[in-house]
């Protein structure tokens, strides 16, 4: 085993002797996995097939707070750019949440978000799916199975095209 540690004992870094590395944590639980104040940041899984049985790996995000991991907040990852300047900047993200963490009426909700052009810093909602199964475009709260918020464009612009939208009138 290999560790990095402070002068007071405090381990940053292990490598143990099956090749696993833990940041943050002595006794890491996969390849990679990385610890924080006691919340876990990244980890591979290899045995999730209670999640989903057509994945076999699978590099997973977890919040684990003792405490619970309230409504409106959950997992993301954040995508960065330098500015002009050099400045790092939030440009977009994807984050899951819980829309309800309460027992036997749990519900979580997929978030895609970008940078508001022209408007103020932040990162704003383009596509939501929320725990029903609903998409929003432009909207972060969708109450049909696809809600778009502004303009829709069927084909292309300023080229002569044919573009069809069917609707499956369900008749026989």
């Amino acid at each position: 085993m290999f560790t990095v540690a402070s002068s007071t004992g405090t381990q940053y870094l292990t490598v143990t002797n099956a090749g696993r590395v833990g940041v943050g944590t002595s006794t890491p639980g996969a390849p990679f996995h990385a610890v924080s104040a006691g919340e876990t940041w990244v980890e591979r899984q290899t045995t999730i097939a209670t999640y989903n049985p057509f994945v076999v790996g699978v590099l997973r995000l977890k919040l684990s707070r003792t405490d619970g991991v309230p409504n409106g907040l959950g997992d993301g990852i954040i995508f960065d750019m330098n500015d002009a300047s050099g400045t790092p900047v939030a440009v977009a993200s994807i984050s899951s949440y819980w829309e309800n963490n309460a027992p036997g009426t749990r519900g979580s909700a997929l978030a895609f978000n970008t940078y508001v052009a022209g408007g103020p810093q932040y990162l704003g909602a383009a596509m939501n799916i929320n725990s029903s199964n609903n998409v929003g475009i432009n909207t972060a709260t969708p109450s049909s199975r696809l809600q778009v918020v502004g303009d829709i464009q069927l084909g292309s612009k300023g080229v002569a095209s044919q573009a069809n939208l069917i609707f499956n009138t369900g008749s026989t």
